[in-house]
């Protein structure tokens, strides 16, 4: 999904580049603007999702602890 849309960004981008260079005005300047910043924030977004590490956590004494990347029940627990 992320392909596409980089893909789709960049066409946008080079597009609104040819646009300007043709009939430069405020209008083309914002297109340039804007698909340069949508081009930019897909490989930012990126870089936030990999930086996030798996879960971890850390218990002390007689402590219960529970990961879940879903929807945990808890119902059950016996000490």
């Amino acid at each position: 999904m992320r392909l596409i849309i980089r893909a789709i960004s960049a066409i946008v981008f080079l597009g609104s580049i040819v646009w300007m260079i043709y009939e430069p005005g405020f209008e083309p300047a914002l297109a340039v603007g804007g698909s340069l910043i949508t081009l930019l924030s897909s490989f930012i977004g990126e870089a936030k999702a990999k930086r996030k590490g798996p879960q971890n956590q850390e218990l002390s004494g007689q402590s219960i602890g529970i990961q879940a990347g879903r929807d945990a029940n808890v119902k059950n627990i016996k000490r």
